[in-house]
């Protein structure tokens, strides 16, 4: 994930690391609006005409898959 490896080689490069840099910044909205534009954003909103209704079972599959990405969890949710 050539991405996930540039968010994590900025972390504190302004000085303090739990601020985002601009490129990390840039690098997570990127993510997630291309997520939004694919369809795959908030799989676990179940009463939502954005979301995909699935049950926490069924979520916790996608989750376990996502968590694999450093940013996974953040970009599709």
């Amino acid at each position: 994930a050539p991405l996930g490896e540039e968010f994590l080689a900025e972390i504190g490069k302004e000085g303090d690391r739990w601020v985002y840099t601009a490129r990390q910044t840039e690098i997570l909205e990127g993510l997630k609006r291309t997520a939004r534009e694919r369809g795959l954003w908030n799989f676990w909103l179940t009463d939502s005409k954005r979301g995909y209704g699935l049950s926490t079972v069924e979520y916790a599959y996608l989750a376990e898959e996502m968590g694999k990405a450093h940013l996974g969890a953040e970009a599709f949710n």
